[in-house]
């Protein structure tokens, strides 16, 4: 049982040793044009997810963590003038159906400024996996604010286009947080089979075969990352290839 746990923790030690060698060169990599067009191509509106990105020249002098930060920026960045713009046009019009209107909305953006704030949080101490249910949440709101929009064909300030937009950029961020956290997953799986095969050279990495795995950023455990961004001994689990 000692010499077990021995070989054990020198697995762990040799994992997490291997990861951070591992990590930044792989998540270091620079977007280049090829990469927005592949990520915006997941999106409803590929040329016009291109042009935003394009507007914040951070977009192609960072890493798929900073593309994301960036997509966030960009979705507060819209939110916050939606906001304040449906605040505005419920000041100027006399109309009571369209008040309620811009009231309901106005209570949606708030909501979703909240959401990606979140989000921006999240990102920063690398908390990735939940991401996606805040993004899910923002898209919910702005959802809601269309379908009061639509109860009755009134929109002189034609709202819906701003609603549009910021629809497409969260699915912005929900693209390139997946990605962000697809990268970690296979900088895991890297690393432990470097530390298989660097300490059990006799196991045949094939598909189906039972071997150790790291627990990757999906599962519902503690965090890889303390609040540092400094990554933690993972929890070590059986799994397949």
């Amino acid at each position: 049982m000692a010499s077990f746990l021995h070989n054990f923790s020198s697995v762990l030690i040799s994992m997490v040793l291997i990861f951070l060698l591992v990590v930044p060169s792989l998540m270091c990599h620079s977007m280049e044009e090829k990469d927005l067009q592949h990520i915006c191509s997941k999106t409803q509106n590929r040329t016009e997810c291109l042009n935003l990105f394009k507007s914040d020249p951070r977009s192609l002098n960072t890493d798929i963590k900073g593309l994301t930060g960036v997509a966030v920026d960009l979705a507060l960045n819209k939110s916050n003038a939606v906001h304040t713009q449906y605040n505005q046009l419920y000041t100027d019009t006399k109309n009571s159906e369209l008040q309620e209107k811009y009231v309901a909305c106005s209570k949606n953006y708030n909501d979703a400024i909240r959401d990606l704030q979140v989000v921006k949080n999240y990102l920063d101490i690398n908390r990735y996996r939940f991401i996606t249910v805040e993004i899910k949440d923002a898209l919910q709101e702005v959802m809601s604010c269309r379908n009061v929009l639509k109860k009755e064909p009134i929109d002189p300030a034609n709202m819906d286009n701003q609603n549009e937009e910021f629809k497409l950029l969260c699915y912005m961020v929900k693209v390139t947080s997946h990605y962000l956290i697809q990268k970690i997953k296979d900088t895991l799986i890297i690393s432990y089979k470097l530390v298989i095969q660097q300490d059990y050279p006799w196991v045949q990495l094939q598909p189906k075969v039972l071997i150790l795995c790291v627990e990757t950023p999906y599962s519902n455990s503690p965090e890889q990352f303390n609040e540092n961004g400094i990554l933690v001994i993972p929890v070590v689990y059986q799994c397949h290839l």
